[in-house]
């Protein structure tokens, strides 16, 4: 490709489609088009738009050569990440630059960045639903809490008291006594008897013993 297909490409290269997450695109040095994926590794299907009044004809190959669909101007052509278009051909009316190929070239989401990000969500959205409650009455201790999420079992509940020891400096810090665990299956509630101020962790699992979530209260 030359200068000016190169110029002419980036020009008319419009988006790369998908409802769930649209990818990017840039376009190096050589004129090669580099589709970059959503960061959501799992959308790989794509719709590559291309938009120009002076289109004759897009083609793109997916073994084998197929003709993009071109409606008001835009030609739209699916792109796949399990299995790669790999170049397109541009054809145009009235010879305003030379007809090319252009390579494609797919550059896959980090995958570890994605499954961090997409976890930490799903935690903070579980603890959200948890929607723990701590109330104390006298010294009875109860913990109110709800299902994180539809794959809730059964959860299990840590009581600890809280108190507080003299360090080297004889300053006091805060200290965590475990009391007592329970594992609650048909009801959503926890509750201990205790004359100290209480603490709890509770943590959620799904049918196979799999945690799904766990947080801390009052610690």
């Amino acid at each position: 490709m030359d200068k000016y297909q190169i110029n002419f490409l980036k020009g008319i290269i419009v988006s790369v489609d998908n409802a769930d997450g649209c990818g990017n695109f840039e376009i190096d040095s050589e004129g090669n088009l580099i589709i970059v994926q959503n960061e959501n590794y799992n959308i790989t299907n794509y719709v590559l738009k291309i938009k120009n009044k002076d289109l004759s004809s897009v083609s793109y190959y997916v073994n084998a050569w197929k003709k993009a669909n071109i409606e008001n101007d835009i030609a739209s052509i699916p792109v796949d990440f399990n299995n790669p278009t790999t170049i397109i051909k541009i054809e145009l009316k009235d010879g305003l630059v030379d007809d090319f190929n252009a390579q494609i070239i797919l550059k896959n989401a980090d995958k570890a960045s994605w499954d961090e990000k997409y976890s930490k969500k799903v935690n903070e959205e579980r603890i959200k639903n948890i929607g723990c409650i701590l109330c104390d009455e006298s010294m009875i201790h109860t913990l109110i809490f709800k299902p994180c999420c539809n794959k809730y079992n059964y959860s299990i509940v840590k009581w600890y008291a809280k108190g507080y020891m003299k360090n080297q400096h004889y300053s006091e810090i805060n200290k965590q006594y475990f009391l007592e665990e329970q594992k609650i299956n048909t009801k959503f509630y926890s509750n201990i008897e205790c004359a100290f101020y209480v603490a709890a962790e509770i943590s959620q699992f799904d049918k196979y013993g799999n945690l799904l979530v766990s947080t801390k209260i009052n610690f």
